[in-house]
């Protein structure tokens, strides 16, 4: 059993390809879904109760806070490296490359664990997830 993977990503969609050959096609296996990332930041705002008021109603400014688009991309960037590195720990995976929306390829690198990162081949920071298995093989070495 080949344990080769390769996972194409974005904020809203993450599809995962397991390699048939170190140089043959992929195919894929499972797809992750982030509905989340579809929406506009309004739409994911819920009534916070007043959390905006300090007390004696003074504005309260809280800086270098994630809007909550950027917090569901967090949590959908976790979720995917969690099932990376879930495969890892079962023995299903020696590599794993990476090709992602620039953006998201960092969120996802800031998940990954310390040993997951020793197995992560190449990353190639592309919008790729529309396009069908043979033309995200393209962007990979001849031998992955």
């Amino acid at each position: 059993m080949t344990k080769i993977w390769v996972i194409a990503a974005d904020s809203w969609r993450a599809r995962l390809f397991s390699a048939d050959s170190p140089a043959g096609k992929i195919t894929e296996v499972r797809t992750l879904v982030n509905p989340e990332a579809r929406l506009r930041e309004g739409e994911l705002i819920t009534d916070t109760g007043g959390g905006g008021q300090a007390l004696g109603g003074a504005s309260r400014h809280i800086f270098n806070q994630p809007s909550e688009k950027e917090h569901q991309e967090n949590l959908f960037a976790r979720q995917v490296a969690e099932e990376i590195e879930q495969l890892r720990r079962e023995g299903k995976l020696d590599r794993v490359y990476v090709v992602a929306e620039p953006r998201f390829l960092g969120r996802l690198r800031e998940n990954y664990s310390r040993e997951l990162q020793k197995r992560v081949g190449v990353e190639v920071p592309r919008h790729v997830t529309a396009q069908s298995p043979a033309r995200i093989r393209e962007l990979l070495p001849f031998r992955i």
